[in-house]
């Protein structure tokens, strides 16, 4: 699975141990852990809403489960100098 440079959804997650620190995933291991990103180019990017959620369906239906995600929409930061994104709830 590729990201797509014109994406705009991205996945958020958190641990299911630690629900309140989330993070935006940049990529995940071939041993399922999640990396978090901290620059927009960073961000995996999916063009399609749908793959997204097909994405943390799966990864919420593991057993056990280790992560609770949600599809976000991903958008750059453009008032700063640095490469800061936020997601749009909407």
């Amino acid at each position: 699975m590729d990201s797509h440079p014109h994406g705009m959804w991205a996945i958020h997650y958190c641990k299911v141990e630690d629900i309140t620190k989330w993070n935006v995933m940049k990529r995940r291991n071939s041993d399922g852990v999640l990396v978090s990103a901290k620059i927009y180019d960073d961000v995996f990017r999916f063009k399609k809403y749908h793959d997204a959620f097909e994405f943390c369906r799966l990864m919420n239906s593991e057993e056990p489960q280790v992560y609770d995600s949600k599809p976000a929409r991903v958008c750059k930061t453009t008032v700063t100098e640095d490469d800061g994104f936020y997601l749009s709830n909407n």
